[in-house]
């Protein structure tokens, strides 16, 4: 099937969710078919679904979430639909947060956790960063703990990860050491704006 000749919109879930659809592709989906088809790949259901496209699929709940914060798609969900697609994409980030097996969208999802300000999600921030199996991870979910300004769970985290085994965990825990003292004081950043 070309995709250039058929709108999007007009196919069935199964057929969407079989494509390779890519970050562009999928913007042209209205919201709630975005939000099911970015959720089955990144559930990587079947084994189908590959890296690149579960990293898609995290910025795109996070720009979701994001614009539903925004009220950008106020006539298309009712203020329900609106609370539970939060409630949705939360816990699917902590589903992924907990099963996904590459490093690659695991530590895109602290910088969307983090971007978004889901504040729901620290106690995962911190499980990341002190239990999770990949640098790359843990380094990416402590430095967003500082960036989310979650100061009282860095106070928890930092005393560990300063005696970390790995220098790259211990620098960053350095970093997020120092950021603490410079923001403490300063009112939280909140949600970025789409990047």
């Amino acid at each position: 099937m070309a995709l250039e000749t058929v709108s999007l919109n007009d196919l069935r879930f199964d057929e969407l969710t079989r494509l390779d659809l890519t970050e562009n592709q999928l913007n042209e989906l209205n919201p709630k078919t975005r939000l099911q088809v970015a959720i089955h790949k990144l559930k990587n259901h079947n084994g189908k679904s590959s890296i690149s496209e579960r990293q898609d699929a995290v910025i795109m709940l996070g720009e979701l979430y994001h614009k539903l914060k925004n009220n950008q798609y106020k006539s298309e969900f009712t203020s329900d639909e609106i609370t539970k697609t939060y409630s949705t994409i939360l816990d699917v980030f902590k589903w992924a947060i907990k099963n996904e097996p590459s490093c690659v969208p695991h530590h895109e999802l602290a910088y969307q956790i983090a971007a978004r300000d889901m504040r729901e999600l620290i106690p995962e921030l911190v499980w990341v960063s002190l239990k999770h199996k990949s640098i790359v991870s843990r380094h990416e979910y402590v430095e967003n703990l500082a960036n989310i300004a979650a100061w009282d769970a860095l106070e928890h985290v930092l005393p560990i990860m300063l005696q970390d085994s790995n220098s790259d965990i211990r620098e960053t825990a350095q970093y997020c050491e120092d950021r603490m003292r410079r923001y403490k004081d300063e009112p939280p950043l909140g949600a970025l704006d789409i990047v």
